[in-house]
């Protein structure tokens, strides 16, 4: 099929190619980050330079040339769970979505077709209002919509990565249907390069606390559920849950019990904040119910395993805190870490099965999944198939920015199975 679409915020590219690969023209892009607007030239030398936009909130809007379809993976930091959640209100993003509306409005002749990708968090951010709005303003231009969750390890990619994909049509969408992938699914290993020519190893420090956390999930019994993230500094902890302990008088919480089990200390009758868990440091709320049901059971798992744990938690004081809290995403799978993905997060030390990797993110380079297995972290050509971006032929200079922009790219496999059931 021939036809012409635009391109919105469109970072590595993916729309552009899965839409290419149905034989689709691209008429116009815009991407803000200026080296990623560079990059999109190089990649993409059939669009002219000046059809490329950095700043799409500037551009003539009736300008923009005719196309069939829009495409567009408009900022998702606003509604994102990692992000400050700020939907619309968002100063820098939150509005982007209007720039899409305006394009519509502008153009001589509406696109037939669009297609929309962002987090599932904006589905109910602010009571799902936000979403309202978005799907209220295309059937006032008389689109038909639909949309869906999807995930690449639900295509045969192993990366499990929820997106939600939105769908609309001037002419209906009866003839419309949401791919289903039928072939055979590809393994992890099938995407590992086998030589890599720059691999990132772990630090010393990290592998230090790999051993301990091996140790430890081989140490606890097997019949139990470790379905909970585990955080250390509650082994030994006793200070109360049910008031926050900075509320409560120094007579009340002189003989609990603070991080790993050592004493409260005191500045006259002021808490020492550095004696808690950095979780419950913050006294201007009450404590979550959540939270309270994890320092119980963390408190639950280490009466039990007592009799170890006391010696093994002590390994742990010189790392810092990320690395002393650990999550278990395997159950029913071997107890071992070395045979399984690894990420090094802010929320602990995150183990998960190796049959496909977590959510690429836009990621520092602490954050990668690292291959026990292969003694290195995931490189930028692995990051790049599992995106279904192994076709761009330049990359940006920095494997930082790359992995980042590897994070906030469109995967171009499930743009290319929407768009054949969508074009037609």
């Amino acid at each position: 099929m021939s036809f012409k679409f635009i391109d919105l915020f469109s970072g590595l590219g993916g729309f552009h190619l899965g839409m290419s690969q149905l034989g689709g023209e691209c008429v116009f892009a815009a991407e803000k980050n200026e080296n990623l607007n560079k990059l999109y030239s190089l990649n993409f030398p059939n669009l002219s330079a000046s059809n490329i936009a950095l700043d799409l909130t500037k551009v003539d809007y009736s300008q923009i040339p005719q196309h069939d379809v829009l495409c567009a993976g408009f900022p998702c930091q606003p509604f994102s769970k990692a992000g400050k959640r700020k939907g619309m209100k968002d100063p820098l993003n939150g509005f982007l979505f209007n720039s899409i509306i305006e394009i519509i409005d502008s153009a001589r002749k509406k696109p037939n077709f669009l297609i929309l990708e962002n987090v599932p968090n904006i589905l109910t951010l602010n009571n799902g209002l936000y979403w309202k709005k978005i799907r209220k303003a295309l059937i006032d231009r008389g689109y038909e919509i639909d949309w869906k969750i999807l995930s690449p390890n639900e295509f045969g990619i192993p990366q499990i990565r929820r997106r939600v994909f939105l769908v609309a049509s001037l002419n209906g969408l009866n003839n419309f249907s949401w791919p289903i992938y039928l072939n055979g699914a590809n393994t992890l290993n099938d995407i590992l390069e086998k030589k890599p020519s720059n691999e990132l190893k772990l630090s010393d420090k990290k592998e230090e606390v790999l051993e301990l956390w091996n140790y430890f999930i081989k140490k606890v019994d097997k019949t139990e559920r470790l379905g909970f993230p585990i955080w250390s500094q509650e082994f030994g902890a006793t200070y109360p849950v049910d008031v926050h302990p900075l509320k409560l008088e120094k007579s009340l919480l002189i003989k609990s019990r603070g991080s790993f089990g050592n004493n409260i200390t005191f500045d006259g009758d002021k808490v020492i904040q550095d004696s808690l868990p950095p979780y419950i440091r913050d006294a201007r709320k009450p404590l979550k119910n959540w939270k309270k049901n994890y320092i119980l059971k963390n408190r639950a798992l280490y009466l039990k395993n007592k009799s170890w744990i006391d010696d093994w938690k002590t390994k742990l004081y010189e790392f810092p805190n990320s690395l002393q809290k650990f999550e278990w995403n395997c159950q029913n799978e071997e107890r071992e870490v070395y045979n399984k993905v690894i990420q090094f997060r802010p929320s602990g030390v995150r183990v998960k099965t190796n049959n496909s990797i977590p959510a690429l993110v836009s990621m520092n380079l602490t954050q990668l999944p690292y291959f026990p297995w292969k003694n290195r972290y995931m490189t930028v050509k692995e990051g790049l198939k599992l995106q279904g971006l192994e076709n761009l032929n330049f990359l940006l200079d920095s494997n930082q920015q790359n992995y980042i922009a590897l994070g906030n790219a469109v995967n171009s496999n499930l743009v290319y199975y929407i768009g054949k059931n969508l074009i037609k």
